[in-house]
This record gives C-alpha cells, sequence and structure tokens, in this order.
C-alpha cells in the first residue's frame, strides 16, 4: 500500500480508537495517556493526508510523498498502523464477545469492556506515535525548506533580471537623448499629427 491509503488506513483507525478509548473502563492513567497522543496522531495524519492529496491534485506529482519515503516515514507509518489496527482489533474482539447473539447498542456493550493492554504495550504504543509525530513534523520541515530554498532562487533569477532593467533602461535613455527623442513636446507633437 502506497503512502497515501496507509495514511488514510491510519486515520480511520485514529479515529476508531478515540471512540473506543472513550468509552472503555478501567485504566484511566493509560487512557489519559494515550487519548491525547492518538487523537494529535489523527489530527497531524489528517493534515499529512490534505498535503499529500494537494500535492497530488496540483501538478507536484506526488513529490511530497516521495519526500515523505525519502524522510524514511514509510516504515513507522507502516508500522503504526499495524499497532492502531492491532489495538483497535484487540478492542472490537472483546466489544463483540459481549452480548454474543444480543443486539447490544455500542454504549452498552462497552460498558462491560474492561481495558486489556499491560503497561509496557502503551508505553511501546506511546513511543511508536511520537516517533512519527517527529518524522512526519521533519517530513513537513523538509518540504517547507525545499520550498523556501525553490522561491529564493526564484526571487534570485528575478532580481538579477530586475537588477539588468536599470541599465538597460538608462541605455534606452542614452539613445532617445542622442536621437532627440528626449525633447520637452516630442512624444505630444508626433501623436498629434
Amino acid at each position: 500500500m502506497d503512502v497515501f491509503g496507509t495514511v488514510v488506513g491510519a486515520i480511520n483507525l485514529a479515529v476508531k480508537l478515540v471512540g473506543y478509548l472513550q468509552a472503555v473502563k478501567g485504566a484511566k492513567e493509560d487512557r489519559r495517556k494515550l487519548l491525547p497522543e492518538i487523537s494529535a496522531l489523527g489530527t497531524l495524519l489528517q493534515v499529512l493526508h490534505g498535503r499529500l492529496r494537494n500535492s497530488t491534485t496540483n501538478g507536484a506529482g506526488g513529490s511530497f510523498s516521495n519526500r515523505l519515503v525519502m524522510a524514511g516515514i514509510e516504515e513507522p507509518l507502516h508500522k503504526c498502523e499495524e499497532a492502531l489496527r492491532g489495538t483497535a482489533e484487540r478492542l472490537e474482539g472483546l466489544v463483540s464477545n459481549v452480548g454474543a447473539g444480543k443486539s447490544f447498542s455500542f454504549a452498552e456493550r462497552m460498558k462491560d469492556v474492561r481495558w486489556p493492554f499491560r503497561q509496557g504495550e502503551i508505553k511501546a504504543m506511546l513511543d511508536r506515535i511520537e516517533r512519527l509525530k517527529s518524522l512526519v513534523s521533519l517530513a513537513f520541515q523538509t518540504s517547507l525548506m525545499e520550498f523556501v530554498e525553490k522561491a529564493h532562487d526564484e526571487l534570485a533569477a528575478v532580481g538579477l533580471n530586475v537588477a539588468r532593467i536599470g541599465p538597460a533602461v538608462s541605455a534606452i535613455e542614452a539613445d532617445q537623448r542622442g536621437l532627440g527623442l528626449d525633447t520637452p513636446g516630442f512624444y505630444q507633437q508626433h501623436h498629434e499629427n
């Protein structure tokens, strides 16, 4: 799967996990740590998704996506998506076992679901999320620096051309003076006739 698809999958999983984390019982401290990190990751992934979508629709040819791959984000992104998926599946499995065969709402089933994770699992997930956030930030910074450098080069090229305009205008003025075209009323006289 490409980076774009992985980001979309991770966003969906992050949203789903936020819902589970808000509804599940127990391990209040673990959930207190994990919930804002997954929410922040979801937001960052949405920004990343928008940036990827814009880079492919505005003719950039996926160059931002390529920079993300070059920045080494692809593997951690896949691992993060796998971790989010594993967490969501684990919670979904618990939820689906509650009231098996009966039609309980999600909220009713979540009342009986207890936190199934150990402290080490939460720490590993938080570490993966933090690493991914760092890599995405680095990719954004790299992209911004490339944009700034490109803009600087383009402005420098324009500046060189603008610097050439002054001497060219001076040469034209000198030519006009040499031809007597700079006398007062010259243009008015010739345009009236």
